[in-house]
This record gives C-alpha cells, sequence and structure tokens, in this order.
C-alpha cells in the first residue's frame, strides 16, 4: 500500500520491481504514467485494459430542480471520468453555470485537476484519496 493512494507514489514505492513481470489489469481511460514508471524501474509490464469506462447521456428533470431550487448542497466525485460524464449530463447553460457553483468533493488532487478544468469553484479534496478519506472530509467541512 502507497503512503499515499496516487500512481506516483506506488510507483515510486514499489522496490526491487527491475526484471518483474507485472499485468496491470485496468480501465481503457487509466493514465499511461505508472506503467511508464514501472518500467523505467526495469519492470516487464503487460498493460491490458479489462474494462471499458462509457459515458450514458440521462436527462434528469428531478435534479434539474434540485439544482434550480439550491437543494444540492454538495456533488462528490471519485475519478475524473466521473467528472466528464457528469459534466456531459449537463446541457442547459444556466443549469451548468449554477452547478459549478455547487461544492464538489474529490476523492483526490487528480480528480480536483478535472474538477478544476470543468470551471468547478469550490472544490475539497480529500486529504487520504479513499472514501472514507472522502467522508473525513465531507464532515470537517459540511456536516
Amino acid at each position: 500500500m502507497p503512503s499515499k493512494f496516487t500512481t506516483e507514489n506506488l510507483a515510486n514505492e514499489l522496490e526491487n520491481i527491475n526484471g518483474k513481470k507485472i499485468l496491470m489489469a485496468r480501465a481503457n481511460l487509466a493514465t499511461p504514467k505508472l506503467v511508464k514508471k514501472l518500467t523505467e524501474k526495469g519492470a516487464q509490464v503487460t498493460d491490458i485494459p479489462i474494462y471499458k469506462t462509457s459515458f450514458i447521456e440521462n436527462d434528469n428533470p428531478e435534479f434539474d430542480n434540485l439544482v434550480s431550487n439550491h437543494q444540492i448542497y454538495c456533488i462528490a466525485f471519485t475519478s475524473p471520468s466521473t467528472v466528464k460524464g457528469f459534466i456531459k449530463n449537463v446541457k442547459n447553460a444556466n443549469l451548468h453555470k449554477a452547478v459549478l457553483s455547487i461544492k464538489a468533493l474529490s476523492i483526490g488532487p487528480v480528480t480536483s485537476k478535472e474538477l478544476e478544468k470543468e470551471g468547478f469553484q469550490n472544490i475539497m479534496t480529500a486529504e487520504v484519496y479513499t472514501i472514507n478519506g472522502m467522508i473525513k472530509k465531507l464532515k470537517e467541512n459540511i456536516i
């Protein structure tokens, strides 16, 4: 377990991997950074996407009403792809602007970077990049 749950920490903290064979079974949208770093450390990495991240489009009038009536205090995001998928479903320009002002809770810095890129204005990032870390951050800042 890395000291922080990031690709960089995992790669840096894995020791004695020179010549080791590593299978990376992961999503099609996974960053190539881990494979690159492990290869640089001498590992023989096989990178196989075993599942595909896809986005659905869904009209949700109930969500639209909650946003319009300022009834959502925070939206939680667990990956950059959840941010992208969410934004694809906010089509109304006025609603989009309102959504960006709602507090966003992020699981970690990579997800926070995507939230910033999409224009979210009030981002909280968990200090420990897990669901439990998100819950802790939520309790500290909202509840």
